[in-house]
């Protein structure tokens, strides 16, 4: 009889332990999971950060080409107006 309960003990600890087993695979699926999550949140915010610098950069270029603009009809206005002053002299 003493065997019998020795051999159910024995089964109950092999029960028990594959449980934990099961159980420290699926905390290990877990964090892998929350892992790629995270992984890909990170990606995420690098890719708005990237399209944010871009529209930045595109609305510096925007504003540089503006002032380029405006500064060349600035100085054809003036080479305009010295001209007229020169045929009136």
């Amino acid at each position: 009889m003493s065997s019998d309960s020795a051999q159910g003990r024995k089964e109950e600890l092999k029960g028990s332990a594959q449980d934990k087993m099961d159980q420290a695979g699926q905390k290990k699926e877990d964090m892998k999971g929350t892992a790629q999550e995270k992984m890909e949140q990170t990606r995420d915010k690098a890719g708005e950060t990237k399209d944010q610098a871009s529209g930045m950069f595109q609305q510096m270029g925007d504003k540089v080409k503006q002032a380029a603009d405006k500064t060349k009809e600035t100085l054809a206005g003036t080479g305009d107006r010295m001209t007229a002053d020169n045929k009136k002299a």
